[in-house]
């Protein structure tokens, strides 16, 4: 179940990207001809540095790597919820903290043994709690990074911000109503290198 919850928000965000980038074009073509050379100084300065560090292992570590680290730090590895391409990991207690927000277990994705991707997932069956834990996360990831919303728009989500760097580094948060289980409210913030995963394994 967790494997499927993760599998759907990557797939929702990559297809987000790419009809933003496809309908875009036109439009970053006279953004950038109409922009002074300090706006465009200023387009540079904010797309910085994306976070590719988590509990001490960077992307590009192999699993052995990652598990150590994790492991250190209170996380312990679901080995049933795991798979050749991905690692989920639960935390020691019920909640961790992250980006100003609660999640409930983690996600991190491999490409020929190289990490490359980290998904934060948290669950509840009420609406309010998940939007307000939405809100706190996109408010301190608002205070580093640009957020940009995607022209996809879809009614089981109540929420949803990225950011992608030209280097292929970016971030993604989706706020979802999902209807099975008996109806469940999730959010999947997703940190991802595209360096590390443009061959398929």
């Amino acid at each position: 179940m967790k494997r499927l919850f993760l599998l759907f928000a990557i797939s929702l965000f990559f297809a987000s990207c790419f009809n933003t980038n496809e309908e875009g074009t036109k439009e970053q073509e006279e953004y950038t001809q109409g922009n002074t050379k300090k706006e465009a100084t200023k387009e540079l300065e904010e797309e910085q540095y994306i976070q590719d560090n988590f509990c001490g292992v960077k992307f590009g570590a192999n699993k052995s790597e990652v598990i150590t680290q994790f492991e250190r730090n209170g996380f312990y590895l679901d080995e049933q919820g795991s798979s050749k391409t991905q690692l989920v990991f639960d935390y020691k207690q019920k909640y961790f903290l992250f980006e100003e927000g609660y999640w409930n277990f983690l996600s991190i994705g491999f490409n020929f043994n190289q990490f490359w991707g980290i998904t934060f997932v948290y669950n509840t069956t009420y609406r309010e709690e998940a939007i307000n834990n939405f809100n706190n996360v996109v408010s301190s990831l608002s205070s580093k990074y640009k957020m940009d919303r995607p022209i996809l728009e879809s009614d089981n989500v109540l929420g949803e911000y990225y950011v992608l760097t030209k280097e292929g580094k970016g971030i993604s948060i989706k706020c979802l109503k999902k209807e099975d289980y008996g109806g469940y409210y999730t959010i999947h913030l997703f940190y991802f290198d595209k360096k590390f995963n443009h061959l398929i394994e």
